[in-house]
């Protein structure tokens, strides 16, 4: 049994909302080191979701405006993740760069921001091979629908467009994600710097 993706709808687990990077064919470290390209991360060991906020904190606590970017990250089962923290919005939630899964790589990205007035999620996006293939609007009360498709998706997008109510269920049957609750929300995992 698997955690699965619903965990991270209402009530929102961790503040100000989450971008998470699922990967196959891609490490764990490689995938981190694709999301800011031409940028070594600054990998800093074992952290909590605590601790590498406050990680973060003592980066800007001299700067007028938070701007250090950090992820945590891991791998379960086929899949490696990383989860962003900081001001990740422009560094990470970036629709038109599918080039992270070159090299054969499938990735699934989620986001959703916090102050969005309705329910989580409002974005998904599935690249494979560096070609961008589906991006989606998700959101369960204010349905948007797919915004764009370029591959073979009909399948999932009539799923979505038939079961409104239950997108992270769908995403979670037809790519396989799932994410290890209890180790992101109380547990230790590895962490990097992508931007200061």
């Amino acid at each position: 049994m698997t955690d699965g993706l619903q965990w991270l709808g209402y009530p929102i687990p961790l503040p100000g909302g989450y971008c998470i990077i699922f990967a196959r064919g891609i490490g764990s470290e490689d995938l981190v080191r694709r999301l800011v390209p031409g940028t070594e991360p600054r990998f800093i060991g074992l952290r909590t979701h605590k601790e590498f906020e406050a990680d973060l904190f003592q980066l800007d606590r001299s700067k007028s405006v938070d701007t250090a970017v950090g992820v945590r990250y891991g791998s379960f089962g086929d899949l490696s993740f990383p989860i962003g923290y900081g001001p990740w919005q422009e560094t990470l939630s970036q629709f038109d760069t599918p080039e992270i899964s070159h090299g054969g790589a499938h990735t699934c990205e989620l986001y959703f921001m916090a102050e969005h007035p309705n329910a989580p999620p409002p974005h998904f996006r599935y690249n494979y091979d560096g070609v961008y293939e589906l991006m989606c609007d998700l959101n369960n009360d204010d349905w948007a629908g797919v915004v764009n498709v370029l591959g073979d998706n009909s399948e999932l997008v009539a799923a979505l467009e038939a079961h409104k109510r239950h997108p992270m269920e769908i995403l979670e049957q037809r790519f396989g994600l799932t994410l290890p609750k209890e180790a992101i929300l109380t547990g230790p995992l590895p962490a990097a710097i992508i931007k200061t």
